[in-house]
């Protein structure tokens, strides 16, 4: 099949195939892939790899990432080139991993204590 037929067939935009395409459709933050599931594929999202909030909103396809929905909402607004004098793409996603790491983390550690809380409620 052609990126063209799949863009067809399955309504896809160009643009979102090739931002999927380049990353192995699979989260480029946590390698997520979007086809293990109809779960996993509702969590695909084409991210902005520096927010709009970084200054004025970068629609360029190298601005662009798969992510999985989960890593997209720990990401949020961080912009992952502030305060760094020379990154490249990898470099900014890299630094974006990091900090969806640690944001993952911190709300583990959240989830976790709310559960145990919830027991005792029931």
């Amino acid at each position: 099949m052609t990126p063209e037929q799949f863009v067809k067939q399955f309504r896809w935009s160009l643009e979102t195939f090739q931002v999927a395409r380049e990353a192995q459709f699979r989260c480029v933050y946590c390698g997520h892939s979007f086809f293990d599931s109809v779960d996993a594929w509702t969590q695909f999202n084409v991210d902005h790899l520096r927010p709009g909030s970084a200054g004025e909103r970068d629609e360029r396809a190298e601005n662009k990432v798969a992510a999985c929905w989960t890593c997209n909402k720990l990401k949020s607004n961080f912009d992952p080139g502030e305060g760094v004098a020379e990154a490249n793409r990898d470099d900014l996603i890299g630094i974006a991993k990091e900090f969806i790491e640690k944001a993952r983390q911190v709300r583990n550690a959240k989830v976790v204590a709310m559960r145990e809380a919830s027991r005792k409620l029931i």
